[in-house]
Order: structure tokens, then C-alpha cells, then sequence
């Protein structure tokens, strides 16, 4: 059985923190866009779609947080190779730059040359 978040020591309601209770009313919580990475099963078509892709996130504003294939499982049965995290302002945003036309245009070239995921995390 996989142990409850709370006694990971994470929090159990949203990934931020701030003293300011005030200042997290104000704002919109940030969104994330986290793509894990299975395998790659064509080197030269995953970088031609990772430098297609790249520029598409700064036209919505998304921030590049993480960006990695040095991942070591902790436990249970997932173990990505890569990851990706990327920020937007919020999660509408996120979802607004994954549907973008844009991306839309060139996410077949990731789907054809690895085996990878993608979920869209509403930082509130």
C-alpha cells in the first residue's frame, strides 16, 4: 500500500506555501506541465521535436523548472528516465499552451519517437 502524502512529510493540500495567506488569495496558483519520459525510440526525430516544441512555451509564458534524465526511483513501479517540468501562471494557462495550435502541430513528433506522458498539475 502506498503510504498516505502526509506521512511522506509532504503537504496534504496544495504545493505551495506562503505566510502570506493574504497574498495566495490575490494571486492564481501556478499550473505545471509534467512530461515524464519512458524511452526515446528515435534520437533524431525526439530532438527535432524537442527544439520545435521548446519555443512554443515562452509564447504562452511557461517557465522550463526541470528538465532531466538523471532520475532515480524512490519506490513503487514508476521509473520515468526524464522529466520535464514546466510553469505557467496557471493551470488554465498550461492547458491553453498544450492545446495551443502551436504545440498541437508538433506534439505527434513526440508521440512517434518516444514513449512519454504528459499531466497538466493545478498548483492550488
Amino acid at each position: 500500500m502506498t503510504p498516505p502524502i502526509a506521512a511522506l512529510g509532504l503537504p496534504t493540500s496544495g504545493g505551495h506555501h506562503s505566510t502570506n495567506h493574504k497574498q495566495q488569495e490575490d494571486q492564481a496558483m501556478a499550473g505545471y506541465i509534467i512530461g515524464v519520459l519512458q524511452g526515446i525510440t528515435d534520437t533524431a526525430a525526439f530532438t527535432a521535436y524537442q527544439n520545435a516544441a521548446g519555443p512554443t512555451v515562452g509564447q504562452y509564458g511557461g517557465k522550463l523548472v526541470l528538465n532531466s534524465r538523471k532520475v532515480e526511483q524512490g519506490d513503487g513501479n514508476w521509473a520515468p528516465v526524464g522529466v520535464v517540468i514546466v510553469e505557467f501562471a496557471s493551470a488554465a494557462q498550461a492547458k491553453k499552451w498544450y492545446n495551443s495550435p502551436e504545440y498541437q502541430a508538433v506534439i505527434g513528433q513526440r508521440l512517434q519517437s518516444a514513449e512519454s506522458a504528459v499531466i497538466i498539475v493545478d498548483g492550488d
